[in-house]
C-alpha cells in the first residue's frame, strides 16, 4: 500500500514537473508579432459578427419582455442598432485595409472621419431608441442597460476582433448606466466639488 502511494506521488510530481517545464518553455517563446505581451487571436468573421449581433438583439428583446405596444417600436430600434454595427464594422475593415497612417496629419484625419461616422450612427440609434425607451417601465429601464451593453456600447471582441474596448468610458461607468446604477446597482453619484473658502 505504501509503495503504491509513493509511486503515485512520484508519478504526479514528474507529470507536474513536465507540465511546468512545458509551460515555461512556451512562455519564453516570443509572440507571433514579436511584441511582448501580445497573443495572436483568431479574427472573427463577418458571419460570426452578424450571428453575435442577432443573438444580442434577440436577448435584449426577450429580456425586456415587451408589451404589444412596445413591440411596435422595436423594429426602428433594431434597424438603427444594425446600421450602427454595420458602420462600425465598415470602419474597422477600412482601417485594417488602409494600414498605418503615413504621418500624423493623415492619422488625425482618419480618426476624425471615423469619429464623425460613429457619432452619426450613435445619434441615429439614440433617436430610434428614444420612443422605445419612453415606453419602458421602470423595471425594463433598469434591465435595458445590462441587456443592451453589447448592442448599444459596441464593445467586445465580437465587435472588432481586437479585444474588449469601452468606447464610452465615463468615470469608469458604462454609458448606459445612469449615475447611481453601476454594475451592482450601488455606485453612488460623484461627490460635488468642494466649496471655495
Amino acid at each position: 500500500m505504501k509503495a503504491g502511494f509513493g509511486l503515485a506521488v512520484t508519478a504526479a510530481a514528474l507529470i507536474g514537473g513536465f507540465a511546468f517545464v512545458a509551460c515555461e518553455a512556451r512562455a519564453q517563446q516570443p509572440p507571433p508579432d514579436g511584441r511582448p505581451g501580445r497573443q495572436e487571436r483568431p479574427r472573427i468573421s463577418a458571419e460570426d459578427r452578424a450571428a453575435f449581433l442577432d443573438a444580442r438583439l434577440a436577448g435584449v428583446r426577450a429580456g425586456l419582455r415587451l408589451t404589444a405596444d412596445q413591440e411596435k417600436l422595436w423594429p426602428a430600434f433594431e434597424a438603427a442598432a444594425r446600421d450602427r454595427a454595420k458602420v462600425r464594422m465598415d470602419l474597422s475593415q477600412k482601417d485594417q485595409e488602409a494600414g498605418p497612417p503615413s504621418n500624423l496629419i493623415e492619422g488625425l484625419r482618419r480618426h476624425g472621419d471615423a469619429d464623425i461616422a460613429r457619432g452619426t450612427a450613435d445619434t441615429r440609434l439614440a433617436e430610434a431608441a428614444q420612443p422605445l425607451w419612453a415606453s419602458l417601465s421602470d423595471d425594463q429601464k433598469r434591465r435595458f442597460p445590462r441587456l443592451a451593453r453589447g448592442v448599444v456600447n459596441g464593445g467586445g471582441p465580437e465587435q472588432d476582433g481586437r479585444g474588449d474596448h469601452r468606447p464610452f468610458p465615463q468615470h469608469g461607468r458604462h454609458i448606459m448606466e445612469p449615475v447611481g446604477q453601476g454594475p451592482r446597482g450601488d455606485v453612488p453619484p460623484p461627490a460635488p466639488p468642494p466649496a471655495p473658502r
